[in-house]
């Protein structure tokens, strides 16, 4: 899990299912099903149907366009790897992610 100190973060489930922390709530959405994480509040998401789709968006975006550019040149990111990448776009891990 994750948080961003500056920006809330958005998401739109538009195929598969997701099940999505944010805080201590864990939300199920499906396709159509979009859900708030506002700033300040750790959230995590992952895929619950092995393929999807979902839709990110940042408000403020921040440098979020540059943490995706860069994860996408590192290639599977260890926990530690995506630790460090998050600390420099604006994000701190504050626990593992959903398993």
């Amino acid at each position: 899990m994750h948080v961003h100190a500056a920006r809330d973060e958005w998401f739109l489930v538009s195929d598969g299912e997701f099940e999505i922390r944010v805080g201590e709530v864990l939300h199920r959405l499906m396709p159509g099903d979009s859900l708030l994480a506002p700033r300040g509040i750790p959230h995590a998401f992952r895929n619950t149907t092995g393929t999807g789709r979902i839709l990110l968006a940042f408000q403020p975006a921040g440098t979020m366009e540059d943490f995706f550019v860069e994860g996408s040149r590192l290639g599977p990111l260890t926990p530690f790897a995506f630790a460090e990448l998050s600390s420099r776009h604006g994000m701190q891990v504050v626990r593992p992610s959903l398993a």
